[in-house]
This record gives structure tokens, C-alpha cells and sequence, in this order.
């Protein structure tokens, strides 16, 4: 029996940058998320800004800056997930404000 959550796996959105090891994306889609965007490269900030805004899940490495503008732009991000060493590239003074979580998980 599936477990309903609160708001619907297939109205979730993902979107994982910059050629994220494609573990994560197979972690997300055995858990039941279809919503997956996969993008090889970074962005921008201005192209970032145009993607952003239904986004719940964002998924980066190194070279994409997840900027206060980024987050302001994104109302309902959830999560941002930093494939790589660090967060420096993460606003987390922004995310902390729109109680959107920042953590890193270095690639396999």
C-alpha cells in the first residue's frame, strides 16, 4: 500500500544541474518522483531565474550560485541539494529566511 503524503510525489518538480552523478536521479524516480528535469551544464543566474520558479527540489554542483534573487525567485523551493564539496555557492542566509533547506552529498 502506497503512503499518501500531503501534497502529490508527481506534482513535485526536480531539477538537477550540471551533470549530477545519475544515482540521484535513479534515487528520485524508485521513490516515485517523475518530475524530473536534468540539465548538463550550469546556469546562469538569469537563466536559473527563468527555470526556478516551480521548482521544489534543486540539485547543483560547484558552478551554478544559488543567489538570494535564485531563491526569492522560487517560492516554492523546498530543498537544495549540493553534489559536491561544499555550500558556498548556496545564499544560505536567503534560504534560511524562506525556511529552504541547503545541505552538500559529495558524489559517489
Amino acid at each position: 500500500m502506497k503512503r499518501k503524503l500531503s501534497f502529490p510525489k508527481e506534482k513535485i518538480k526536480i531539477l538537477l544541474l550540471e551533470g549530477i552523478h545519475p544515482a540521484a536521479e535513479e534515487s528520485f524516480r524508485a521513490a516515485d518522483y517523475p518530475g524530473i528535469e536534468k540539465i548538463r551544464g550550469a546556469l546562469s543566474e538569469e537563466e536559473l531565474l527563468r527555470r526556478v520558479a516551480g521548482v521544489h527540489i534543486l540539485g547543483i554542483r560547484s558552478k551554478t550560485a544559488v543567489t538570494s534573487r535564485v531563491i526569492q525567485a522560487a517560492p516554492h523551493l523546498l530543498a537544495i541539494g549540493c553534489f559536491c564539496i561544499g555550500t558556498d555557492q548556496v545564499d544560505i542566509e536567503a534560504a534560511t529566511r524562506s525556511a529552504t533547506s541547503a545541505s552538500r552529498s559529495p558524489t559517489p
